[in-house]
């Protein structure tokens, strides 16, 4: 009988750092395309092209792909003194840092997502966060050479 094979740990967590960044630009184009409150909108008082323009980011793809890596490397060539707790607290930050987590927490709900009022999303994102730490604590508890290389 053949099983599904499972996605390695690594390629969910590029995939994350994707998702996360495809949903960033998502928001950033979004709100760049919005008219303001009260705009008006004829020839005379038309804003120029800069102040429509989606701001450019101030960090790359790419870097925010290599601070993940280097967060996850620090945890698993620390692995036995940190503990599992140690890594979580450690891995909590580098993954508020590099991960869009309102997007990907809101998009985890799904259409629920606008039902749920402030305080309860708030709760559902500190729980995502935890969870993807924790797992992210879990998969990278050791080190054996492993090096990442990011192509882009």
């Amino acid at each position: 009988m053949l099983r599904p094979r499972r996605p390695s740990v690594l390629f969910l967590s590029v995939c994350l750092a994707l998702f996360s960044l495809i949903g960033a630009a998502a928001t950033n184009a979004e709100t760049a395309s919005r008219p303001s409150e009260g705009a008006v909108h004829d020839a005379d008082t038309a804003p120029t092209a800069s102040a429509t323009s989606p701001s450019t980011p101030s960090v790359t793809p790419t870097a925010v792909v290599e601070r993940l890596h280097a967060g996850l490397l620090r945890s698993m060539t620390e692995a036995n003194e940190l503990g599992f707790q140690g890594r979580f607290d450690y891995l909590r930050p580098v993954v508020e840092e590099n991960f869009d987590l309102g997007f990907m927490g809101s998009k985890s709900v799904g259409r629920h997502w606008k039902k749920l009022t402030p305080e309860e999303q708030q709760v559902w994102l500190e729980k995502f966060t935890g969870f993807l730490a924790a797992n992210y604590a879990g998969n990278f508890n050791a080190y054996d050479g492993e090096s990442f290389h990011t192509l882009g």
